[in-house]
């Protein structure tokens, strides 16, 4: 009866190691997450040997020649993306899904030649890059609207619905709403009342320029302008 006894509180232990393990595994496994994406420059190109870290899980992968990678990745992560001759980029990982990365090639020729060096992209296809795309040279297309990515690009710009309409406030402590005193949008050469229908991805460039950049517009530049050009 004793070696009974003995038997089966050896089975319940081994039963409770086994139990623990499992949800041990279970838990690590419910804090991971993947992420796939593509990362491309000129909103074109793929980049092939991009390197994308999770800060977290301290994973790394390189992205293939179609400028695809997959990455696990743990609860509220931290990506980073990075290529030689190009920007660094940062995302925060929410949940599963695709993270696609646009990176900003940095200026001088120093920069193509790492591009090249390093097999990110070929000779011609950054040359004709360069001379040809370079109102793509940016991330403007991940932001959903146009207040958002001036908010979230010039520290010193503010949205804000004046009468009706999303209003631009230039600098540090803008005027006051009530005061009217709202910048100058231009949109290619054009004096423009409400950029509110403007999508980012439509955006080549943007300029902001406080009031004493901005002498050339007059006194309807008092509280600054905001140039846009766009894609065409």
């Amino acid at each position: 009866m004793k070696k009974s006894e003995q038997k089966n509180k050896v089975v319940m232990r081994i039963m409770l190691c086994i139990s623990t393990l499992l949800l041990l595994v279970s838990s690590a496994v419910a804090q991971q997450t993947i992420v796939k994406g593509k990362v491309t420059a000129f909103n074109s190109y793929a980049i092939t040997g991009a390197e994308v870290k999770a800060k977290k899980s301290k994973l790394s992968v390189k992205t293939d020649s179609l400028g695809n990678y997959e990455i696990a990745c743990k609860n509220k992560d931290v990506l980073f993306i990075s290529a030689e001759g190009f920007l660094r980029k940062r995302f925060v990982v929410k949940e599963s899904g695709t993270i696609n990365c646009n990176l900003i090639l940095m200026s001088g020729d120093y920069a193509q030649k790492k591009v090249v060096a390093n097999g990110h992209m070929r000779l011609k296809d950054i040359q004709y890059a360069v001379e040809n795309l370079m109102s793509e040279n940016n991330d403007f297309g991940q932001y959903q609207h146009i207040c958002d990515l001036l908010q979230a690009k010039y520290p010193m710009v503010r949205c804000d619905q004046f009468e009706g309409v999303n209003r631009v406030f230039i600098g540090s402590q803008p005027q006051s709403l009530s005061s009217g005193h709202y910048a100058l949008c231009v949109v290619d050469g054009i004096i423009t009342d409400d950029i509110t229908d403007i999508s980012p991805m439509q955006i080549a460039s943007i300029k902001v320029l406080t009031a004493d950049d901005a002498a050339s517009y007059g006194s309807r530049a008092a509280a600054g302008v905001l140039e846009i050009i766009l894609k065409h």
